[in-house]
């Protein structure tokens, strides 16, 4: 169809222009209308009140009702060639009553309007296809699903029967809220961001599950009474998190209970040289021969409710977190009010906040084997490199700058840097900076987890950003400045034995000034120089 034939068939009030390719109207207002026309079917063809008669009047005129679009509302062919939701069943009557397919009906877009610019159309005869629909992210989509669960969770909760709302609020009270006084955590940010159909879903996953094998009538109440026990964890691979929620066992140090771990094979060096586990495994076949009392199971989480039904599954057993499960807490002081509880310690509530600390503990050969890097005076630790880039701080250059300025007499002048192998290339930019009075020394990639634990031991003050070397550092009675990001509250990561002083940031770590952290040395040294800490 040519821009000469649209002309002529148009009326000259309603045309202002037709040329190069598209068309434009002046008294229409801004609008686009979209017209659906078949390739040369209009030449010729008198329309001059296409824009005001009704659809029947415009059939009578044109011959075909789906072939013109009149009125303001545009309805598009989509993509198959076929009408769009709400048209294809009146287009797919007047298409077989006048024996056309819609199929050779094409597309042409019309800006009207003195305002808008006109929009070139590629030829005016040439198929016209609105723009694909911009995909959605996955955080939009994954935004949708929760709010669409939420609603029919509400919606089914209110119609359920009252067992059936007993059963629901059960399961979110016993996944989501800690029993213990003075633990802290956020069972309300969690809910916020969670679906409770999935809370419920996993609930009773687990809770069937034990069930149908028959564990349930074995749990124990406490395991006071128990003498030889083998504790599970399977949970979080991390050294931090490890570090934190097995620290309750503290409290039996001295009891007379005689306790086993079975671990994953990554964190079994951690805790090979405890003097609480008499024995720690991570293979299956070292346990054939052991025999035990009990089973003493971190959380039930999928794994260890496996072993305990394949394995164990005459054993009585008891579980620390029980179907806790998603809300960020603090997990030390959390273990450690989970041991108390199990084990009827007798503490109170604000006794287990107060004695709360993450505990490792190191044999007499690995305390040896870090003397030969320790400095002859005292020193600074600082925990380099990271693994998450927004847990990694950047800035030790400029803090070193510093504390090499700095007149304080607390302050030493000698710092070690600590970590595994991701902070080489800070350790080799720092030890390539020159300093008029500090002495750098790199432990980094060189000490095993347990000799750097050493080494904060007997370091004057610890410095590192929230991860597994701080955690570990913190079961000594070293004080300490720890860093931490906008995602992870110190009030949650510290307790009042660990001495540290958090801060936090408003975004990344790295965003943590070097002034803010020199302040919180030079505290961290005066208190040290008044008082003595205990481990």
């Amino acid at each position: 169809m040519t821009a000469a034939a649209i002309d002529n068939a148009l009326p000259a009030p309603c045309i202002s222009k037709v040329a190069d390719g598209y068309v434009s109207r002046n008294n229409a207002g801004s609008r686009f209308r979209e017209l659906t026309l078949r390739e040369d079917f209009f030449a010729g063809v008198d329309m001059s009140d296409e824009f005001s008669r009704p659809l029947r009047q415009l059939a009578r005129v044109t011959g075909y009702v789906g072939a013109i679009v009149p009125g303001s509302r545009p309805y598009p062919i989509n993509k198959r060639g076929r009408p769009c939701r709400g048209q294809s069943c009146r287009l797919r009557r007047v298409d077989a009553r006048m024996g056309i397919s819609l199929k050779a009906c094409k597309s042409v877009l019309v800006p009207y309007g003195p305002h808008a610019p006109p929009r070139r159309v590629a030829g005016l005869g040439a198929p016209q296809r609105p723009a694909p629909p911009r995909p959605a992210s996955r955080e939009t989509r994954n935004f949708l699903t929760i709010r669409a669960m939420k609603r029919l969770m509400c919606a089914l909760y209110r119609s359920a029967p009252a067992a059936v709302k007993r059963t629901v609020d059960t399961a979110i009270s016993r996944s989501t809220r800690i029993p213990f006084a003075g633990v802290a955590h956020e069972p309300d940010v969690f809910l916020r961001k969670t679906s409770r159909a999935k809370i419920v879903k996993k609930y009773l996953h687990k809770h069937l599950l034990l069930k149908w094998h028959g564990q349930t009538r074995l749990q124990l109440s406490n395991a006071s009474g128990v003498k030889r026990l083998l504790w599970i964890y399977t949970g979080k691979r991390n050294f931090g998190d490890a570090t934190m929620d097995l620290s309750g066992r503290a409290l039996l140090k001295d009891t007379g209970v005689e306790i086993d771990l079975f671990t994953l094979p990554n964190l079994h060096k951690l805790f090979e040289e405890d003097n609480i586990f008499q024995n720690v495994f991570s293979d299956l076949k070292d346990l054939s021969e052991r025999r035990y009392d009990a089973i003493l199971m971190s959380e039930y989480n999928l794994p260890s409710i496996k072993l305990k039904t394949k394995y164990f599954n005459k054993l009585p057993y008891a579980c620390l977190f029980q179907y806790f499960y998603g809300p960020d807490r603090n997990q030390t002081t959390f273990s450690h009010a989970a041991v108390n509880h199990v084990f009827s310690l007798g503490y109170s509530d604000a006794e287990v906040v107060s004695i709360s600390k993450p505990y490792l503990a190191a044999n007499a050969h690995t305390q040896d084997s870090v003397r030969p890097f320790l400095p002859d005076d005292r020193f600074l630790a600082i925990a380099v490199g990271g693994i998450d880039a927004n847990r990694t701080y950047r800035q030790w250059g400029a803090l070193l700058e510093l504390i090499d300025r700095s007149d304080d007499q607390n302050m030493p002048k000698q710092v070690v840097l600590l970590g595994s192998d991701n902070g080489l290339a800070m350790a080799e930019e720092l030890l390539n900076r020159t300093f008029s009075k500090l002495k750098i020394t790199s432990c980094v990639g060189k000490l095993t987890l347990l000799q750097s634990r050493e080494m904060a031991a007997k370091a004057s003050l610890f410095l590192g950003a929230d991860g597994g070397l701080m955690h570990v550092a913190h079961s000594t009675p070293t004080p300490s400045v720890s860093l931490f990001s906008d995602c992870e509250p110190p009030y949650l990561r510290l307790t009042g034995k660990c001495h540290s002083i958090g801060i936090q940031s408003h975004g990344d770590v790295d965003e943590i000034t070097p002034a803010d952290v020199m302040s919180a040395i030079e505290t961290q040294l005066a208190r040290a120089a008044n008082r003595t800490f205990a481990a």
